[in-house]
């Protein structure tokens, strides 16, 4: 690999000269200096209040194409809330989500100034004024659950339920524990209360019998309650003392976890080995309680909607020794992998930040054991059921959403590490980072497209040397599909469509199989480099249904990219002088050196 500012002499000259104009002009900034470590790097202090803040500005290896980072150098401790994690790189107005390669490091820097500039984490004074810069966060739910090992399902009919149920009543559910590699899901089966003497049972109708196992009496107990209690301390309860203090607090017994004859009342043998608690704001809050009395609290997930012997070819042998990085593990990446794994690969790195949900098994490879999990972990899971000598690695990285840009970095140069690259989420936004991953660490790509409607779809691949570059292929694509136009359907999410006279078309399993099956057969060939290929083209169209350009279902129409070869054309922003590539050339030697001495001993 190319490092870019060999690579990219322009982008270099911009990036030394913006640094020096910035310290030129801010008297804020001062002893910037040029390092080599691990990459190209700017270390420098931004003066604040009189507080001198040491900072590096690192470049990616993947620059300008994705955002260099700003992180404390010598740092003890977090400085801001604008921080990912102790120590960690600050998040600033630019991040993965808005990045774009106009920005230059220089202005990074300033962003980091602006930030400490306005919360000033030195200053005790300021701190007890609670001056913050407001977040532009808008974390998913899997985002915020990462590093969360307990976790509660809190289904739609579940909540619901419980709140209908009085608030003077403390009521009884039974629940059981899935455990999982990275996880651990409770769910609730059945709540009980009584009312007037009299017991009602109530079942979520919504969760699978099977969750229960073949025995009833293998379920858990918990108890449940309503609190008007201020939240914010319901959030900080973590132990059962804390538990019982709720309960009293929320006019009932709280005693209640020790008192053996109403524990028997409520129809619960021994002590509840969980709580549930419903704020104000129908907020739930879940605890379970070892036998040691250990509490933990649980993260609670919640469904986003109410809805409901090794038989591998010899001709494939090759794939074992071959490695996959997929980005996307929906309804088509996860057959894609399951498929792979099949066919015989054996090593995979697969990137996704989702959780798995109730709604996604329709489509999915993955079942009820899953919810609540992230896909990439529940699908490293089902293929390491598959055998014993899978290696398997996982991001949980949002790539082009609010993310640190250190992570996002990291997990795109892990990609460029895999033998071949598959871009299975159909977003433009990550198609081009891939693209440029690919290009960089020169790997074959492999990406596709399911039709609204389950009427068909594309796959596509980009080879070095054999094909054009995967962004001038789309381009082919693209202007394929403006002189054939498709017929007026209006795409909505998820392989839906909505035709003319308002029927919403759905993409079944089926549907969607068929292309990621497609695309398996694709990346297996094109991994074993096959002499001649299986397909002579590198883009297809599938054709499920007579529609647009199909005369009928299964019709296969390949586009030929081979003449797009000979149009690729260098970019002006890489390219330069020689005067310009003497002086650049001059430079890094200079950090060689500078490196080089440092190493030496004295």
């Amino acid at each position: 690999m190319i490092h870019w500012f060999l690579a990219n002499q322009k982008r270099l000259s911009l990036e030394r000269n913006a640094i020096l104009q910035l310290r030129q002009s801010a008297d804020w900034l001062v002893g910037t200096e040029w390092q080599l470590s691990g990459g190209l790097c700017v270390d420098a202090v931004l003066h604040v209040h009189g507080h001198a803040y040491e900072v590096r500005l690192e470049y990616p290896a993947l620059f300008p194409e994705v955002p260099p980072t700003v992180r404390p150098r010598n740092a003890n401790g977090r400085w801001t809330s604008h921080q990912y994690g102790n120590d960690g790189p600050l998040c600033l107005e630019w991040g993965p989500d808005n990045w774009h390669p106009e920005v230059t490091g220089a202005q990074l820097l300033e962003s980091a100034y602006k930030l400490l500039e306005a919360e000033n984490p030195l200053d005790t004074a300021r701190q007890a004024d609670g001056a913050t810069v407001a977040s532009r966060h808008a974390l998913k739910q899997g985002q915020e659950l990462r590093g969360r090992f307990g976790r509660f399902f809190a289904s739609h009919s579940t909540i619901e339920h419980l709140s209908q149920l009085p608030s003077d009543r403390v009521a009884t559910f039974k629940f059981s524990i899935a455990w999982r590699g990275e996880s651990f899901l409770a769910v609730i089966h059945e709540v009980r209360m009584a009312i007037s003497d009299k017991v009602t049972t109530w079942s979520d109708p919504t969760i699978p019998k099977y969750l229960r196992g073949s025995d009833d009496d293998a379920l858990k107990h918990g108890i449940f309650f309503k609190s008007d209690v201020e939240p914010s301390l319901i959030e900080a309860t973590d132990r059962i003392e804390g538990i019982s203090d709720l309960l009293t607090k929320s006019g009932h017994r709280g005693d209640l976890f020790n008192d053996e004859a109403a524990l028997k009342a409520l129809e619960i043998e021994g002590q509840p080995a969980a709580a549930l608690v419903l704020d104000q704001n129908l907020k739930p809050y879940f605890w379970v309680v070892f036998k040691d009395g250990d509490t933990r609290s649980l993260a609670v997930v919640k469904s986003e909607s109410d809805g409901s012997v090794e038989r591998t070819p010899r001709n494939l042998e090759g794939l074992r020794n071959r490695s996959i990085g997929m980005v996307g593990l929906g309804s088509v990446g996860s057959k894609i992998a399951v498929s792979l794994a099949r066919l015989g690969v054996r090593r995979f790195y697969f990137v996704d930040y989702d959780i798995f949900l109730p709604e996604n098994i329709a489509r999915h490879t993955l079942d009820w054991n899953s919810v609540g999990d992230h896909k990439v972990a529940a699908v490293r899971e089902t293929i390491n059921r598959l055998g014993v000598d899978f290696e398997v690695e996982i991001s949980r990285a949002h790539l082009t959403g609010q993310e640190s840009t250190a992570l996002v970095s990291a997990t795109l140069d892990r990609l460029g590490q895999c033998d071949l690259i598959i871009d299975a989420t159909a977003e433009s936004g990550v198609f081009n980072l891939l693209s440029s991953v690919a290009a960089t660490y020169q790997k074959p790509m492999v990406w596709l497209k399911v039709y609204g409607g389950g009427f068909g779809g594309m796959i596509a691949r980009s080879r070095p040397t054999i094909d054009p570059p995967a962004q001038t292929m789309r381009a082919a694509y693209l202007d394929y599909c403006h002189n054939f136009p498709a017929p007026n359907m209006e795409d909505i999410r998820d392989y839906a469509a909505v035709d003319s006279s308002g029927n919403i078309l759905a993409a079944s399993d089926a549907d969607t199989g068929v292309i990621a099956n497609h695309a398996a057969r694709f990346v297996a060939d094109t991994l074993l480099g096959s002499d001649p290929s299986t397909y002579p083209y590198s883009m297809y169209l599938i054709g499920l249904a007579k529609w647009w350009v199909f005369d009928a279902p299964f019709a296969t129409i390949p586009i030929a990219t081979h003449h797009l070869m000979g149009e690729v054309v260098a970019s002006p922003l890489t390219a330069s002088d020689s005067a310009e590539e003497d002086d650049n050339g001059a430079f890094i030697v200079s950090l060689l050196e500078k490196r080089s001495e440092a190493s030496s001993p004295s």
